[in-house]
């Protein structure tokens, strides 16, 4: 529930994660982008996306390089930015069950 949202949250915010799990949350990243190119398509949608929002587009493997450099403080700062509760919306949806 919300909740439990919140106490993940949370724990994303003040936590930082261990030399393992961050590299294999790398790893995660950076297998799922693979993967997300391996069509020609989604690879070219990708591509026309960021360079309209960035005016250049990065290859597999800067993106790679970049995923690698990021330690646990660069991400326990910006979880802190995106998870902040003062900034964040909750939607909760109830059927009529």
């Amino acid at each position: 529930g919300v909740g439990e949202a919140s106490t993940t949250l949370a724990c994303l915010r003040e936590n930082k994660l261990g030399t393992l799990q961050l590299q294999r949350a790398k790893q995660q990243i950076t297998g799922q982008i693979a993967i997300a190119l391996e069509s020609n398509v989604n690879e070219m949608l990708s591509n026309g996306k960021t360079f309209l929002h960035m005016d250049r587009v990065d290859s597999f493997a800067q993106i790679s390089r970049k995923i690698n450099e990021i330690n646990e403080m660069q991400l326990l700062e910006v979880a802190n930015e995106i998870f902040d509760p003062g900034q964040l919306t909750t939607l909760i949806y109830r059927s009529n069950d």
